[in-house]
């Protein structure tokens, strides 16, 4: 299986490429609860068909990481995942949290899907050749951390016949950055939860050799729903 693997304190990180993986996906959508049906929605969204983590395992008799995905909507995210610090109107003295959102784990760091959406996004961290990590700045106007700063690019992961977090962070790369990525260049540094809002999310690492004056200008050309400030931000060198 290739990877490559390195010792911090102790501990050893594991790195996974697109051979190390196997998707797989039902085509059934998801039927979120009608406790959600009361919320009320942001005015302005697009409702586009999203993938949910219906199950994964961290190995397989191969070696590999496998996720089952199946199908949601922004929607019903947006009804559930943005609104689980809410009041459950059944019990006045609970949150929508306290009924769906509690962390099940099967085993050390091995994270059980809850039963909401569970949304799937991907993330990708660009390191250039001066050594710097391009990031980039959410909207003001986004429905998820709003002004925050962020992956270079990043988002929801969009239902297709055969989805995986690899190709999808490509699509992503080339519609805000026009930074065109194949996935063998990309690298898998994590992938867990979100604490607050209960989405899934995978993060992808690449090196260019692009500088980091050339991917802000690039970042800043670029137009898209979402529009995103480009932020180099320098490592240190290790």
């Amino acid at each position: 299986m290739p990877r490559a693997c390195r010792r911090r304190a102790g501990t050893e990180v594991v790195r996974r490429t697109i051979s190390s993986f196997s998707c797989d996906a039902d085509d059934q959508e998801f039927a979120l609860s009608s406790d959600f049906d009361e919320i009320a929605l942001p005015k302005n969204y697009e409702d586009r068909k999203s993938c949910r983590l219906n199950a994964y395992s961290k190995s397989d008799a191969h070696g590999r990481m496998t996720f089952r995905f199946g199908r949601t909507s922004y929607e019903a995210y947006l009804k559930s995942g943005e609104q689980l610090d809410c009041q459950d109107p059944r019990r006045p003295s609970k949150t929508y949290r306290d009924r769906f959102g509690r962390l099940v784990m099967d085993g050390a760091m091995n994270l059980r899907p809850f039963p909401l959406t569970n949304i799937c996004g991907c993330g990708l961290f660009i390191r250039t050749s001066d050594v710097c990590v391009v990031a980039s700045k959410h909207s003001v106007h986004s429905h998820v951390y709003p002004g925050r700063t962020t992956f270079a690019a990043s988002g929801i992961m969009r239902w297709c016949l055969n989805p995986d977090p690899f190709s999808q962070i490509g699509r992503r790369s080339w519609e805000e950055l026009q930074h065109q990525v194949s996935t063998p260049d990309l690298t898998l540094l994590t992938f867990g939860a979100d604490a607050r809002k209960l989405y899934f999310n995978s993060v992808s690492w690449r090196n260019t050799r692009t500088t980091s004056t050339r991917s802000s200008s690039t970042a800043e050309r670029t137009s898209n729903s979402a529009p995103l400030t480009s932020s180099p931000k320098r490592l240190r060198k290790t």
